[in-house]
């Protein structure tokens, strides 16, 4: 838990290339996290022991608030997730398994942030109760590999999948969940011939419609010239959205009006 670790401390950056930012700025993050990871561990071994015994505060989240002055809800938070990743202690001295040992590992070496944890402990809440521990334990794996490179709504998408694999039957819909999705897309055409798009999105097809702006609407390389993209992230979304009408159009699976393939003139 308290493994050395020593980073040569920056000098004369302006100096620097973009290949010995980038590995500072990636070394650094690391240590953050296994120093954040570490900070869990503590907190296991305080909520194990009470921390009404050890500083005379009502909860660890409490004292942890204090302490490190953050917000009440960040301190739950960090405290939960800390619980979830890390084994424990009951009051007799007798050990709590970890929910997500796996990930707690992975955090523990500085692989995953504060972040990528929160939705794979949620996917593996979801996971059904009769499933084995193989699958759990696989499932859990698959997100902890994806989440080293991934952020967190890929995990979610991905956790999604693997619950629909696991458990494709899915729980009984409530009546709340019938009800039809309401989708509203309005294209108006301006003056100058432009047009403008407005709507409003329910929660699968804003999911949907984030997850191609983030896989269709990625910076280009740098190109061999070193001229970075400069299109701003609004500017991204609306190339991906163009890109997916056309594939959608000259797909030959599309839909036809009256027999005929849509064409734009």
């Amino acid at each position: 838990m308290f493994s050395q670790r020593i980073l040569e401390p920056p000098r004369e950056l302006w100096r620097a290339g973009a290949r010995e930012l980038a590995h500072g700025v990636v070394e650094r993050m690391s240590v953050a996290r296994q120093a954040l990871a570490e900070v869990g561990q503590f907190l296991v071994e305080i909520e194990a022991r009470g921390a009404m015994e050890l500083f005379g505060h009502g909860s660890t989240a409490g004292w942890f608030a204090e302490t490190a002055r953050i917000s009440p809800k960040e301190a739950r938070d960090t405290v939960a997730r800390a619980l979830e990743l890390n084994v424990g202690r009951n009051l007799d001295g007798t050990p709590v398994p970890a929910k997500a040992p796996i990930a707690g590992a992975a955090a523990a070496v500085g692989d995953l942030g504060h972040q990528q944890p929160d939705p794979i402990l949620a996917v593996l809440k979801k996971i059904p109760a009769d499933a084995s521990a193989e699958d759990r334990s696989g499932a859990e794996q698959i997100l902890v590999d994806l989440a080293r490179h991934a952020g967190p709504q890929e995990i979610t998408n991905v956790g999604a999948d693997l619950l629909a694999h696991l458990d494709p039957d899915g729980s009984e819909p409530k009546d709340e969940d019938l009800t039809p999705p309401s989708r509203e897309v309005y294209l108006r055409k301006r003056d100058n011939g432009w047009w403008r798009l407005t709507g409003l999105l329910d929660p699968e097809f804003g999911a949907r419609a984030n997850a191609l702006f983030e896989t269709w609407g990625q910076r280009r390389p740098v190109d061999e010239d070193g001229n970075r993209d400069p299109r701003t992230p609004g500017e991204r979304n609306g190339d991906a959205l163009f890109d997916a009408i056309h594939y959608a159009m000259t797909n030959d699976k599309a839909p036809t009006l009256s027999g005929d393939r849509t064409t734009i003139v």
